[in-house]
């Protein structure tokens, strides 16, 4: 069970303000960031408690096996799943990727074989396949992956 909340909000651009024109809204801008930054550090707060609340209210409940789980963020890799080079971040059970859609998560559980395509001597990038048990699924390829991080995907695969 997966839960998101979306953080950011739809920002104006008034490049014809007069105010905008003398001050070239530099002091608007960093107001700004910095207001977004406190919401989304509240937010976080929030929906870590939310999370902590659940994990407590299963623990009660001997039938519930929930088990509450976050990416490791020192793990985390570059590589392009669809389209456009976003983070890759791990975690316990979970390979994620849920900042913007198109979302990925492939659940290791359910994987038969993690192929690493391209390690050569000399290439700056590689590519993950990751191979599911039910072979009728199609595989999912991670493409652009820089092979500074390959020791970090070893681990984390291991």
């Amino acid at each position: 069970m997966q839960f998101i909340r979306e953080v950011t909000e739809a920002a104006f651009d008034e490049t014809g303000n007069r105010k905008r024109k003398s001050r070239y809204g530099d002091e608007d801008e960093i107001e700004q960031e910095q207001e977004e930054r406190r919401k989304r550090t509240q937010l976080n707060k929030e929906f870590q408690a939310f999370g902590v609340k659940i994990a407590e209210a299963a623990q009660d409940n001997p039938d519930c096996d929930f088990e509450l789980d976050g990416p490791y963020r020192e793990l985390a890799f570059s590589g392009v799943p669809f389209r456009s080079n976003v983070l890759l971040q791990p975690t316990a059970e979970c390979l994620v990727h849920l900042t913007d859609a198109p979302f990925l998560i492939v659940t290791l559980k359910e994987v038969e074989v993690c192929h690493l395509e391209r390690v050569q001597f000399g290439l700056k990038n590689f590519d993950m396949v990751f191979v599911f048990s039910d072979f009728t699924r199609s595989p999912v390829h991670i493409n652009s992956i820089p092979m500074e991080q390959l020791d970090d995907v070893k681990m984390w695969l291991e």
